[in-house]
């Protein structure tokens, strides 16, 4: 599940923490056609991530298997065991397409699930920090339990936690947007329909309350 943290750095600032399959923001938070990339559909993001790892490093049969397995630990480790395995030339291109790749299964996983993209908006402006404490570059490399985790500045990478937070970010930007677009646009219909109103001479002048029938 995710965890409410009160930072110590930056002081004041809520912080959301998460890991493993119980929590939506985890990338091994796993759902029955949890989302689909060309026409291919996946249970969680760390299916997708992992088997398009698999297929550039040339591994098609684990690439078959992950997308055949739901479970994240067995995913994970085949995951793992094609990057160990794999010649050093065919990592060096993985490690060139890995974040665009993490990117596009984020953006799937939340784009086309309402209730997770609603979570994710609910957390507002709090950090969000992936509390993995054996991944450094995904994750912060701290348990979601360390006393360490408060203050940022102890933080590894947490690409996950920062990709997370620039997915809801533009969700929240985009939907202040609208608002304002839907109020520019019934502002100019009002001014519009006042001037008619002025040019025109309407019997009745007051067109927001008028019995249209009533005003031919």
């Amino acid at each position: 599940m995710a965890r409410r943290i009160c930072m110590s750095y930056p002081a004041g600032q809520e912080a959301v923490s998460f890991y493993n399959d119980r929590s939506i923001f985890s990338n091994f938070f796993t759902r029955p056609n949890l989302f689909t990339i060309e026409s291919q559909s996946f249970v969680s993001s760390l299916q997708y991530y992992e088997s398009v790892k698999a297929k550039i490093l040339g591994f098609d049969d684990i690439e078959f298997k992950i997308k055949y397995t739901t479970d994240p630990k067995e995913i994970k480790d085949l995951g793992n065991f094609v990057e160990r395995m794999a010649e050093k030339e065919k990592v060096c291109v993985w490690q060139t397409h890995k974040d665009a790749v993490m990117w596009k299964a984020l953006c799937s996983k939340f784009g086309q699930n309402h209730d997770l993209l609603e979570a994710l908006v609910s957390t507002g402006k709090m950090l969000l920090v992936a509390a993995n404490p054996y991944d450094s570059y995904w994750g912060a490399g701290l348990h979601k339990n360390s006393s360490e985790i408060r203050d940022k500045r102890n933080w590894k990478l947490n690409k996950v936690g920062a990709m997370l937070e620039e997915i809801r970010d533009g969700e929240i930007e985009k939907r202040v947007l609208r608002e304002r677009l839907e109020g520019i646009v019934e502002t100019s219909v009002t001014e519009c329909l006042d001037d008619l109103s002025r040019q025109y001479k309407f019997g009745c002048r007051d067109w927001k309350n008028c019995d249209f029938d009533r005003c031919r």
